[in-house]
């Protein structure tokens, strides 16, 4: 996401970790949010 783009295949990569790490899906979108600048709640 360096590029301020993320592709398909960075993401199918960076949700295979997360799920290796054991984390929770809520986990993984609130990091997925706080890194593309995003605030959700």
């Amino acid at each position: 996401m360096a590029d301020g783009h993320l592709d398909a295949d960075e993401e199918h990569l960076i949700r295979r970790i997360a799920d290796l790490l054991h984390l929770r899906h809520s986990e993984f979108i609130q990091t997925k949010l706080d890194a593309s600048g995003e605030d959700k709640g």
